[in-house]
């Protein structure tokens, strides 16, 4: 996955060339596979945008591993991800944003939390531009059938789904 994350192009505009080789690979899975992937999107979208547009297809609190909130930038290995729930109680997950559990997550950083993310190749300026900006590049999210990946691809929204893993039941 580190190689799909080094070529991440979540929120770089639409890419044709991308979706079709996207609706080739998820063609060829079997139709009783499941896939976890990396949903990019087409332009970083707020959280509540992220809502309405996968509404009926994901439940980006639930279902979603990561959120992206950042493209690739300069300097940067990867796009900065976040886990929804997991620095939080499930309570408090289930009834907050997954956007603002982050806000408060770097928002107790300090000087010193500077030095040692940067020695895990993280930006602390960086941390606190993506929580001030509040948007979405994509998505990690996992056990998503065949068709349903391709009901997501076909949307405009998505700029491509990168397959990281698959399984297969049955």
């Amino acid at each position: 996955m580190t190689g799909m994350l080094q070529s991440f192009g979540g929120g770089q505009g639409a890419d044709d060339g991308a979706k079709m080789q996207a609706r080739r690979e998820l063609t060829n899975l079997a139709e009783n596979t499941f896939s976890a992937a990396i949903i990019e999107l087409t332009e970083p979208l707020d959280e509540q945008k992220l809502d309405t547009t996968f509404a009926g297809l994901v439940d980006t609190k639930t279902d979603t591993s990561f959120l992206f909130l950042s493209g690739l930038e300069t300097g940067m290995s990867k796009p900065i991800f976040w886990r929804p729930c997991a620095v939080y109680r499930a309570a408090v997950c289930e009834r907050t944003s997954s956007l603002e559990l982050y806000r408060r997550w770097v928002s107790r950083f300090s000087w010193p939390d500077g030095i040692g993310l940067a020695q895990l190749d993280l930006n602390i300026d960086r941390l606190r531009e993506a929580a001030q900006e509040g948007r979405v590049y994509g998505l990690l999210a996992s056990g998503y059938s065949q068709r349903r990946l391709l009901e997501m691809l076909n949307m405009p929204e998505v700029r491509t789904i990168r397959i990281v893993e698959t399984w297969t039941l049955g």
